[in-house]
């Protein structure tokens, strides 16, 4: 614990820091609320979807608003953290749920779970093909990630990465049946490390993904993510990704490209959130005599990714050779998203959703007054995700017993894991 003195000296420099930050700041740099009205020009991977503009709204008027989805689902995957053993078995699982708000006939879906265990072990003899234990309202599975033959520094990441993908993406897709209203994915509407692994595999960068080890698998889970999408939208249900912690540069990027001589480049923002926490601030929302608001933006879409140190952009999702798109090519597939800042916290959510549902004007009206109707409700994230969120998550005491069960091989952990760090890894 940091000792009185200590803490008094920390708090002086950042007092300091504090007020000479103040007095350094440029009167005549344009504020992010201004430069966001450039992603309406062209280049870069963004473009506007309509006419730029970050909204307000009382959070007393949106919760007035009608809303055409009385019932709300949320699907997320959490993981142990990768159990690593000094005879090379390094295994990782993920536990999907649902979360459901609103009153549906339904309900008993919050009680399914399907877990994904991922094992890697480089021994012949080693073989999993026959564990699928059965435990009521549980869908499990176990798979072994096939044997390399070089040293991969992130496979431990691989392959809780594939467990969490694959848990998330098959249990929202085997209940696509039953689901009845809007599903809100927790965290991207497509996994981000997948579509970087695919990402890399379009690029002359050297670097080794899964999808050069198990291909097959790979596109298991893009197409689970796939079919929930093409499902949704036959049933003429929306579902978006919502991303609690969004790290993105593709904003700040597409306004640098797009306004190369108008703006003092790199801009000051490190990432999308810090650009859109300044760009969605209203001093109304704490001080307003009116009561809390919720800001947000119009609609974007992602029309391409460039991969860091790539010659050029790629569409994603494209020239996957086992994929099947059913709604169309890989374009009405594209990310579009739009920006929201939760009333009374210094909080930014993106949310995204398959262009194929938002590319009517009325349609991404709907969604977008869906999604901040939630927030006005909780005054945080949609409650479907949070129920799905916490229902999946496998707590500290679960995992220390899951590790004991491994009684032939020898534990491996790290100092900072046995101190608590580390913790549960849930975010894509």
């Amino acid at each position: 614990m940091t000792d009185p003195n200590t803490l008094g000296a920390l708090r002086d420099v950042f007092s300091s820091i504090d007020g000479r930050v103040d007095d350094a700041a440029d009167e005549e740099e344009r504020p992010a609320a201004d430069l966001f009205e450039y992603v309406a020009r062209p280049g870069g991977d963004i473009e506007a979807l309509e006419q730029p503009a970050i909204k307000h709204e009382l959070v007393d008027d949106v919760q007035e608003w009608d809303d055409p989805w009385p019932v709300t689902y949320g699907v997320d995957a959490s993981t142990t953290q990768p159990l690593q053993f000094s005879n090379g078995l390094l295994l990782g699982a993920a536990n999907a749920k649902l979360g459901i708000g609103g009153q549906t006939d339904h309900a008993d879906l919050a009680k399914e779970s399907t877990l994904t265990t991922v094992v890697y072990f480089d021994n012949e003899e080693f073989d999993v093909d026959d564990l699928r234990p059965e435990y009521d309202n549980v869908d499990a599975d176990v798979f072994r990630f096939p044997t390399i033959s070089s040293r991969q520094r992130d496979l431990a990441d691989w392959v809780t990465g594939i467990a969490r993908t694959y848990a998330e993406g098959w249990h929202a897709r085997r209940h696509l049946d039953d689901i009845n209203g809007p599903l809100f994915i927790d965290g991207p509407l497509y996994p981000s490390r997948v579509l970087l692994w695919t990402m890399f595999a379009q690029t002359p960068d050297s670097r080794e993904t899964p999808l050069d080890f198990w291909p097959d698998m790979i596109d298991d889970i893009v197409t689970n993510y796939l079919r929930v999408v093409e499902g949704q939208d036959q049933a003429d249900l929306p579902v978006a990704g919502i991303v609690k912690s969004p790290t993105s540069t593709q904003v700040v990027s597409a306004i640098e490209a797009k306004s190369p001589d108008e703006v003092d480049t790199p801009l000051r923002w490190g990432n999308d959130n810090l650009f859109f926490s300044e760009a969605l601030y209203n001093p109304d929302d704490w001080y307003g005599d009116d009561g809390a608001v919720i800001s947000y933006t119009t609609w974007l879409v992602q029309r391409q990714m460039t991969p860091a140190q790539a010659d050029s952009a790629f569409v994603p999702l494209e020239g996957l050779d086992g994929i099947e798109f059913r709604r169309g090519d890989a374009a009405e597939y594209q990310t579009a998203f739009f920006y929201a800042r939760i009333p009374l916290q210094n909080t930014v959510i993106r949310v995204e959703a398959p262009l194929m549902m938002v590319r009517d004007e009325t349609d991404r009206e709907r969604l977008r007054q869906k999604v901040l109707a939630e927030i006005a409700a909780t005054r945080s994230i949609p409650f479907a995700i949070e129920a799905a969120d916490e229902a999946a998550t496998i707590s500290r005491e679960n995992r220390q017993r899951l590790r004991r069960e491994l009684q032939h091989a020898t534990s491996v952990r790290t100092y900072n894991q046995l101190r608590g760090y580390n913790d549960l890894n849930n975010q894509e």
